[in-house]
Formats: structure tokens, C-alpha cells, sequence
């Protein structure tokens, strides 16, 4: 794969060269086309589609920002991964595709090669492979593929769970939202696939993925043979996931998102996931997932609400929610009863002296 210059004035976008930021309309275009056909995103035309893709389009740019390699041009890129689609090589194979032409005059040319193969995997799948010469935030899932397939390090890396359901009920309260409001948990967003739903600082925080455009893209273009890696089922039920924490239908949490949404450029269509019926919102019907599911909601369940406000809110366990209020009413009527009580007794004492008084005004 050489990394010689295009033809002067080739009309394709994606001879434009990475490091020009922002990437232009056309050349969002073609990446989204090149990456997942003509996929239309669930939108009714290419353009609503690619515009929904902005927070991927910003990550690729930060990507590409900051990456040391080999690669110039966006080509190059979708080159590594429709080579990667088509014949699903190792990654030695891909690696040594890559142009030695200038191998003798760089020192740490190897290390440059490595990360061109995983940039191109970084900016296809939103999976933080790690190899030097790419950003990497402290704390986020290191998934390292240093060969083999593609396809088998994703496979590893996103495994479904067999054996033991759980039989754990999910109620209507656990949602990002009432995550931060209720059980003091504060939801971070995520553009690393393999960070989804892991929990951070002593389970107090949650990093969420938002990027429902991209995973639909993949879904969209799962369809045709060997066009993902990702397995159907595992797109669906990540965008459940996210459904789950950001109910379409729920009003307090549409608020909430859009607040976030526009200050950290997070993706619209994370609350245009599907509506999750009651039996699709059982732990037991998760098998990617599950795990992290298990642990983020336990530790929803054993926190304590540190607010009157939250308190308020917080009806998780019915009967003592009622029993505690009760409790409060009949403890503040008693208080205000005998300040009433209290302070007529002080004022027929008062009356009663004053009263005295004025009878031995009299009598003298």
C-alpha cells in the first residue's frame, strides 16, 4: 500500500489528506459510504444520515489529530479496512502491506506501521486498539490485538455469556438520569466501545457510550456478508442498553440528555433507540452485556440518596418509602402540635399572671 501522492486535483474526497480539520461535507460523505455502503442510517436521506454523524466525525478527527503513522491521506484508511472487510487477513499480513519505502529512514518505523493498522481499526469500530503513536485516556479499556484476525479479537473482546440467568427486574426507575439524581452515580460518556457500561472511582461512575449512529450504521450494513465485524445480535443489544438508561418515551430524561447533548456534542439519536417492553428490560435477556449490567445496577440498588430532594424521588422500595414519609408526616404533625400546644400553655401562663396583677392593682 504506497503512500505516494494522489494525482494533483483528483476529484475524490479521500485523497484529501487527514490532518485537515474539519473534514468537509463531501468528505464525511464518501468515509460514511466507504465504511458501510449506502447505508442510510435510519435516516430518510444520505444527508440527515451524515449529519447525525457528527460526534463520530469529531472523534476521527481527534483520532487522526494526534496519531504518529504512516498514513497521509483518508484513503489510505478505508484502504486498511476494506482490506480488512474483504479477506479478513492477520494483522501481520495487513501490517506488511503497508509501503517500506521509507523504512530506512525512520527509526521507529515499525511502531508507525503498527499504529496505521490501529488507526484504521480506532476509526472503523470505535474500539480503542492500543499501540504507540495513538491517544489513549487514563482508565480506558486497553484492548490490545497484536495479531490473528480481526474478526477473532473482536469476538474475544465482545463474548456473550452462557449458562446462569440472573433473574434480576429492571424497573422503569433505572435510567441515566436517576442514576446521577438518585444513587449519586455519575454518568460519563464514552467514545470506546469496550469502555461501555464499565464502572469507574469505586463504582461512582459510569462511562456510557452515545454513539447510536455508528452502531446503527454497522447494523445497516451487517446485512451484507463479512461488511462488520460486530455480530447483528450484539448491535441490537447495545442499543438497548442505551435505551434502558435513556427511555425514548420518558420525558424528564429527553430534558436531562439534551442538556448534556448540547454542551459535550454527544449523539442525538441516543434517545431514538427502541422501546424496551418489560420483558425486554430483564437481565436475563442481555448475554454481552450482562455482567456490567449486574454490577452498575446492584450498585444503583445499595445506594442511598444524600438529598431531601432525592429522597423524595427516590421510590425504589415502595413500602418503606411510604412507611419512612409517614414517619416524617406524623413526627413533623407531632412538632407542630406541641409548639401549638406549647405555646398555648405560655400564653394562658402569661395571661394568668398578667391577670394577677392587675387583681392586685385593684385590691391595693
Amino acid at each position: 500500500m504506497s503512500a505516494a501522492s494522489p494525482p494533483a486535483n483528483h476529484p475524490d474526497p479521500l485523497n484529501r489528506e487527514l490532518s485537515i480539520i474539519p473534514l468537509a461535507e463531501d468528505v464525511r460523505g464518501a468515509i460514511t459510504e466507504s465504511l458501510w455502503g449506502k447505508t442510510s442510517n435510519g435516516q430518510p436521506d444520505r444527508a440527515t444520515a451524515v449529519k447525525h454523524l457528527d460526534p463520530y466525525f469529531s472523534y476521527w478527527e481527534d483520532e487522526c489529530r494526534v496519531a504518529r503513522t504512516t498514513l497521509k491521506y483518508h484513503k489510505e484508511v478505508v484502504d486498511i479496512v476494506g482490506r480488512l472487510k474483504r479477506s479478513g487477513e492477520a494483522r501481520d499480513s495487513i501490517r506488511g502491506s503497508i509501503s517500506h519505502d521509507h523504512s530506512d529512514d525512520i527509526s521507529n518505523y515499525d511502531e508507525l506501521v503498527d499504529a496505521s493498522v490501529a488507526l484504521a481499526v480506532r476509526l472503523w469500530l470505535m474500539v480503542h486498539v492500543d499501540s504507540v503513536g495513538l491517544s489513549m485516556r487514563i482508565g480506558s479499556t486497553k484492548a490490545r490485538w497484536e495479531r490473528g484476525r480481526l474478526q477473532d479479537f473482536v469476538d474475544r473482546l465482545f463474548s456473550p455469556i452462557d449458562g446462569s440467568r440472573p433473574s434480576v427486574k429492571v424497573e422503569r426507575l433505572f435510567n441515566a438520569r436517576d442514576l446521577e439524581r438518585i444513587a449519586n452515580i455519575q454518568v460519563a460518556w464514552t467514545n470506546n466501545l469496550a469502555d461501555h457500561l464499565s464502572m469507574r472511582e469505586d463504582d461512582t461512575r459510569v462511562l456510557v457510550f452515545h454513539h447510536v449512529s455508528f452502531l446503527e450504521c454497522h447494523k445497516n450494513s451487517s446485512w451484507y456478508a463479512h461488511a462488520s465485524p460486530f455480530p447483528l445480535d450484539f448491535l441490537e443489544e447495545t442499543l438497548h442498553t442505551i435505551s434502558l438508561l435513556m427511555p425514548p418515551g420518558d420525558v424528564n430524561v429527553k430534558e436531562w440528555f439534551k442538556d448534556k447533548q448540547k454542551r459535550l456534542q454527544l449523539d442525538p439519536r441516543a434517545l431514538s433507540c427502541p422501546y424496551l417492553k418489560q420483558a425486554d428490560r430483564q437481565i436475563e435477556e442481555f448475554r454481552y452485556w450482562r455482567d456490567r449490567l449486574v454490577i452498575l445496577k446492584q450498585a444503583f440498588d445499595e445506594s442511598e440518596p444524600r438529598t431531601i430532594k432525592a429522597l423524595w424521588s427516590d421510590n425504589r422500595k415502595r413500602v418503606q418509602w411510604y412507611t419512612f414519609w409517614v414517619a416524617a408526616l406524623v413526627l413533623v404533625l407531632t412538632v407542630f402540635f406541641g409548639l401549638i400546644q406549647s405555646t398555648t400553655a405560655l400564653v394562658q401562663a402569661w395571661a394568668s399572671v398578667a391577670s394577677l396583677k392587675e387583681s392586685r392593682r385593684s385590691g391595693g
